[in-house]
């Protein structure tokens, strides 16, 4: 095992290096200049301006620029906001949880048991979620829960009641997808040989399930998981901004606005990251749930 997660490790680099370049470029290259929004319209000067560039480093050349970022990157520094001057870091941990928080809760909700009464009815909700974007989604969801029947509160946070609708927007696009996945899954396993012996030697159907059957499905599973959730993390951007949550998303939508660069870009890199992480978790799963994936 160790082997196999060594070398899912070692093929996560070459990824790794060139989502910073990316995130790197991408904010280097695009119009507008951080010296002004630290400084601010009223205080810009030439001679001022300058004096900024050069204590920020923006006179160097942009691969000095980059290594010293990466540099800087490796010890846990993304730099401080332009708005703020407080560490990017410290904002982005400060408002981790909220985000967690409402990944994991649509995630529970995209992930419920299926084949009950409720059940369909979700899944038929569902399947009309995937076909609209998930802002669209939010706004009806507010339109009907908040105003119309006046049960759930349309923003903020800090109770279970202000999760429901927020978590339950940004599930709705994986709600079905997933469904589907595990109904295939659990179907196909149901058929095999194995299953009807344990069956036929009177062990009872829960314990076949759970043992048997939910293992060997896994798998499939497991990778629609891990996307949802690299998914969900990216898409509470616009999640958090409609419902008013202090997470990372609403954190990355008022960054770009008022043209915090260092901040848009620190955030970009740690989602990134946070990508790459749920991936490689995933493959650890996958040598957990399937011992014979160890040697591949």
């Amino acid at each position: 095992m160790s082997k196999y997660l060594a070398s899912r490790l070692l093929q996560t680099i070459p990824t790794v290096i060139l989502v910073t370049v990316a995130v790197f470029l991408m904010l280097h290259l695009t119009p507008g200049d951080p010296a002004e929004v630290f400084l601010g319209d009223k205080r810009s000067t030439p001679e001022l301006l300058e004096k900024v560039r050069e204590d920020m480093g923006l006179n160097r050349p942009l691969h000095i620029q980059y290594l010293s970022y990466m540099g800087a990157a490796l010890r846990g520094d993304l730099g401080r906001s332009l708005q703020t001057n407080v560490p990017v870091m410290d904002q982005i941990l400060t408002r981790l949880p909220w985000t967690i928080e409402l990944a994991a809760a649509a995630l529970l909700i995209a992930a419920l048991r299926h084949n009950t009464i409720i059940d369909t009815l979700a899944m038929a909700f569902a399947l009309i979620g995937i076909s609209m974007p998930v802002y669209w989604s939010s706004l009806l969801l507010i339109l009907l829960f908040a105003v119309r029947l006046r049960i759930l509160p349309a923003i903020g946070q800090g109770g279970l009641e202000r999760l429901i609708l927020p978590a339950t927007a940004l599930a709705l696009v994986s709600a079905g997808s997933l469904a589907r996945m595990v109904r295939s899954s659990m179907l196909e396993v149901l058929n095999q040989d194995f299953v009807l012996t344990a069956r036929a030697k009177g062990i009872s159907e829960r314990i076949v399930v759970i043992r048997h059957v939910l293992r060997n499905a896994l798998i499939p599973v497991v990778t629609i998981l891990g996307l949802m959730l690299g998914n969900m993390l990216s898409g509470a951007v616009i999640t958090e901004t409609i419902f008013a949550r202090l997470g990372i998303g609403q954190k990355y939508v008022e960054a770009v606005l008022q043209k915090d660069f260092t901040m848009v870009q620190g955030t970009t890199l740690f989602i990134a990251l946070m990508y790459v992480l749920v991936n490689i978790l995933v493959d650890m799963i996958y040598a957990f749930v399937d011992p014979r994936i160890r040697y591949v």
